[in-house]
């Protein structure tokens, strides 16, 4: 808390005001006991923990919690084509820079939900159906690398109020 921040800031300046007459006693004397010696040898240790401690509190890295952006992403990871594997990379790459530098959807964090859709509209409305059902969190669905998939999808996607990115909606004659 704030008040114990204050309390440690006032401790570390008397230490350090009575290592300083300390020192400045042994500056101005030239002749130190060994008593005296102990004394400012104790002083050292108190201050210098107090400060480490200190500098431990203040270089603590805050982390800001940030708003969750939950996306479905059904993929083609086996079936017909399945080139889904390098999909998922390049997409897991893009998210990884979003959320890092924060310039793109600031005080947001994007979180991809993978699923193998096997380039199958049946098992991709499905799973897709399954997945929305099991969370309210979901604002859109991307991904998506066939045709069929793509139309399945867009339509339950539209009817859920959900937006849908593809790679290949716009191969397909019913979405062009």
């Amino acid at each position: 808390s704030l008040w114990e921040t204050e309390e440690a800031g006032e401790n570390e300046e008397v230490l350090f005001k009575g290592y300083k007459a300390s020192l400045e006693s042994l500056a101005t004397d030239g002749y130190t006991s060994l008593s005296q010696m102990t004394v400012i040898e104790a002083q050292l240790t108190n201050l210098s923990a107090a400060l480490n401690e200190a500098n431990d509190f203040y270089s603590t890295m805050t982390i800001t919690a940030l708003e969750t952006v939950n996306v479905m992403v059904p993929i083609s990871l086996t079936g017909a084509w399945n080139a889904g594997a390098t999909m998922q990379i390049a997409a897991e790459v893009a998210q990884d820079i979003i959320n890092q530098k924060q310039l793109m959807l600031p005080g947001y964090e994007l979180i991809l939900d993978f699923f193998d859709d096997e380039c199958d509209a049946d098992k991709a409305n499905r799973v897709m159906l399954e997945k929305y059902a099991s969370s309210d969190q979901w604002i859109g669905v991307g991904g998506m690398g066939c045709v069929e998939v793509c139309e399945s999808l867009a339509v339950i996607a539209s009817s859920l109020f959900l937006p849908a990115v593809s790679f290949e909606c716009s191969r397909g004659t019913s979405l062009s």
